[in-house]
């Protein structure tokens, strides 16, 4: 599969799930506090390149990843306050966060709320735990995507080196096809 079919293939996948965390939000009323980046702000987000492939396709060809431990397309604004520069292009744990099911030791699933909603929104908050509406599961996810080219960049990594795996595979395929 050619970098540009796989690109597709995420982007598909990625608008498939906006629905899901749509629906979801939706039905209970929980949201992301506009402007927040707290989540942003954690050195340690981690993805595979994979999932960082439509953010390498949003760099111009001559562009570099900076070796810092937050999110290259993050620009803060102080206090938890930013915004993403490639929204549209964000990976999965970034989709994902705060809008995730999980699955418990007893094998039945529960919603995992940020601190931010919790904090912010409780009541909200406290309304999405206890529906019955569950969040799309992380790992399902995860796995719809490793099955677009199953063994392929599965590794997770922080989420700056992934964007530069990413980056550099579909470089060297646009190059081979040059």
């Amino acid at each position: 599969m050619d970098a540009e079919s796989l690109i597709e293939e995420v982007r598909k996948e990625y608008s498939a799930l906006d629905a899901k965390i749509a629906d979801f939000v939706a039905t209970t009323g929980l949201a992301c506090p506009s402007g927040c980046g707290r989540c942003c702000e954690n050195p340690n987000v981690t993805a595979t390149p994979l999932e960082a492939i439509l953010l390498a396709a949003s760099m111009p060809p001559n562009g570099t990843v900076p070796d810092s431990s937050i999110c290259m397309f993050y620009e803060s604004k102080g206090n938890g306050r930013g915004q993403c520069l490639a929204y549209e292009a964000r990976p999965l744990v970034c989709r994902l966060f705060g809008f995730a099911s999980h699955r418990k030791r007893d094998g039945s699933i529960g919603f995992r709320p940020c601190s931010v909603h919790s904090h912010e929104a409780p009541d909200q908050t406290a309304a999405a735990v206890e529906s019955a509406v569950t969040a799309p599961l992380y790992s399902d996810w995860s796995s719809r995507l490793r099955s677009i080219r199953p063994g392929w960049m599965n590794e997770q990594m922080p989420i700056n080196h992934a964007v530069k795996e990413a980056f550099e595979f579909r470089l060297l395929r646009f190059i081979g096809n040059g």
